[in-house]
This record gives C-alpha cells, structure tokens and sequence, in this order.
C-alpha cells in the first residue's frame, strides 16, 4: 500500500464521515430518537442518538476505498486450520 493510496483512503473516510454526520442527526432528530436526560443518562439536554451510523459508514467506504487484496478472513484473525487461510489473490 503506497502512502497516497492510504491517505486517499483516509480522506474518504473523513470526507463521508463529515458529510453524513449532519444529515443523521437530522433523521434522528426528525423520527424523535433523542436520549432524553434522566437519572443514568450523561446529557444535560435531549440529544439525537445514532451519530454512530454516520461513523461506520465512513469506516466502511474507507476500507473499500483503501488499497489491497479484499480479505475477510485476516492472517492474524483466522489461523490455517479454521478457515485455510486467506487465498488471495484467488486460485
């Protein structure tokens, strides 16, 4: 993986995580998903929850965006004897 692919990568992420984080919160917002304060709550004021959609998104479209054999089974996650390996590029 050369730097530039990475940091184009990195820059999706940014960008879709920047550009999404708004237009979900005003979904949350418009569906009424607030966490409303409470006893156990850790917000002053009401606050629209799934923030954590616009997030994950960006770490998808940054890992397709990102360089390298698409592998579902990392080398330090699956040893041989489970899944035999990752095979990429395929046979």
């Amino acid at each position: 993986m050369t730097i530039d692919a990475l940091t184009m990568a990195i820059m999706a992420a940014l960008a879709v995580g920047f550009l999404t984080q708004p237009v979900v919160v005003r979904t949350m917002i418009s569906y009424a998903v607030i966490d409303r304060p409470g006893e156990r709550s850790s917000h002053t004021v009401p606050t629209p929850r799934g923030g954590g959609v616009a997030t994950v998104l960006a770490a998808v479209i940054g890992l397709l965006v990102a360089p390298g054999p698409r592998c579902l089974c990392c080398h330090w996650f699956c040893s041989r004897r489970i899944f035999g390996g990752c095979r990429f590029p395929p046979a």
